[in-house]
């Protein structure tokens, strides 16, 4: 983490340790990234008195430790203390302040490993996959045997996210695991499949169904699903940038078409990168 070179309050000498994250933090600003970052994976203990006495000691935040210690005594939850920290810290727009309370009021009751698959899910929302696909790997063996109906999704997440790196073969194999893990996971099942399709030829793939006949009914909810994405695309903002590129061609000639549709291949392959890389 990036040293934070204007901050509300002091710039501590000594870190705090945020529990269940392990991370250091320095000051209150560098706290709510970590808030951010991990909203999912907190619960109460979040706020202890340790935290108070670093804001207050540590910090110059006396004000902000006296409210958090009446929020202590009032066995306040973990969303309210971080909604507190945040808002005090002024940090991020009202909207992101109000996801994060959002995300440790959702996240109070579950189940750690659900908790830690939710976190995974919130990366891939981001479109940060490179860093799900991680936290999906390492989550999959702390998940207990018998808990197969939630190691056949994390499985199938982590394929998904497979799918969307292009690892459309090891994608196959991680949805085919999830399905055989817990067998009534539709979403394995049509997952498999559409990994394959994107592996094989059309011909190789049609003879695979035709020699699995297992997999028939879930060809079907594919095809489905893939005549519903094509049907959704010519709405979509590349669709219409590339149609208004394809009718400037007559106008503006061959060689300033192709120039833009150069641009615009490369400007998606950085962005694809720039996703990933992250």
């Amino acid at each position: 983490m990036g040293r934070v070179r204007y901050t509300i309050g002091q710039y501590s000498k000594t870190s705090y340790i945020v529990p269940q994250t392990n991370s250091p933090v320095h000051c209150i600003e560098e706290l709510c990234f970590v808030l951010q970052e991990n909203a999912f994976l907190l619960d109460r203990e979040i706020c202890d008195d340790n935290l108070v006495r670093w804001l207050e000691e540590n910090c110059g935040l006396p004000d902000l430790a006296k409210q958090l210690r009446l929020l202590l005594r009032q066995n306040g939850s973990s969303s309210a203390m971080a909604g507190l920290i945040l808002d005090y810290a002024g940090y991020g727009t009202a909207q992101k302040r109000s996801e994060i309370e959002r995300l440790l009021r959702e996240s109070s009751d579950m189940d750690l490993h659900l908790k830690k698959m939710k976190h995974a899910d919130y990366l891939v929302e981001h479109q940060k996959y490179a860093l799900a696909l991680a936290e999906y790997t390492a989550l999959l063996p702390l998940i207990p045997e018998e808990n197969h109906l939630l190691c056949s999704q994390v499985m199938v997440h982590k394929a998904t996210v497979l799918c969307r790196l292009f690892f459309f073969e090891d994608a196959a194999e991680q949805f085919y695991q999830a399905y055989q893990e817990y067998p009534l996971n539709e979403r394995a099942a049509v997952g498999y499949l559409a990994a394959l399709r994107m592996l094989y030829t059309d011909e190789d793939y049609i003879a695979f169904i035709a020699d699995n006949k297992q997999w028939y009914d879930y060809s079907l909810k594919l095809e489905k699903e893939y005549s519903d994405a094509l049907g959704d695309y010519p709405a979509s903002e590349n669709a219409e940038e590339l149609r208004l590129m394809e009718v400037q061609k007559d106008t503006a000639g061959a060689a300033v078409y192709y120039e833009k549709l150069a641009d615009k291949l490369t400007t998606m392959k950085q962005a694809y990168r720039d996703m990933v890389s992250e």
